[in-house]
């Protein structure tokens, strides 16, 4: 994710909360500011981080911000619920995210809270849209 790149201040990385979220998804420990051990000993800088890591510390300390999700697997998933049950975050999710059930309780389908189960089906909805307007090109 360039934004993260090029916008990323080193402080960033010192706060608990993105340490944790970087060695949940990238199995990775931030030992001092831009200083990271991967899981076999290697030093990496930030730029080596996953897009979806990146994104989640973009969502984090910037939430007034519109992001674009689908840079996020679903592995994502727990650390962006958290950051939701924190602040009011805003996502576009281009991709289906298998959202665990203990996830829910932050959902929301275009500001309106919706069950796992009416976001599958908006998903659906969603992906309708998109088969008639590629039929356009056909």
């Amino acid at each position: 994710m360039k934004y993260f790149d090029f916008k990323r201040e080193p402080k960033w990385l010192n706060d608990e909360f993105v340490r944790k979220m970087i060695l949940d998804i990238d199995d990775a420990k931030v030992i001092q500011d831009e200083f990271i051990m991967n899981n076999e000993g290697r030093a990496i800088t930030p730029f080596h981080l996953s897009g979806g890591v990146k994104t989640l510390i973009c969502i984090y300390e910037m939430p007034d911000k519109f992001w674009y999700g689908s840079t996020m697997g679903d592995n994502c998933c727990h650390n962006l619920a958290e950051i939701a049950r924190k602040q009011d975050i805003k996502i576009l999710l281009r991709h289906f995210m298998d959202i665990p059930d203990d996830c829910e309780d932050v959902l929301y389908v275009k500001g309106t809270k919706v069950t796992i189960e009416e976001y599958e089906d908006a998903y659906c909805a969603y992906c309708e849209v998109i088969r008639e307007r590629m039929k356009e090109y056909e």
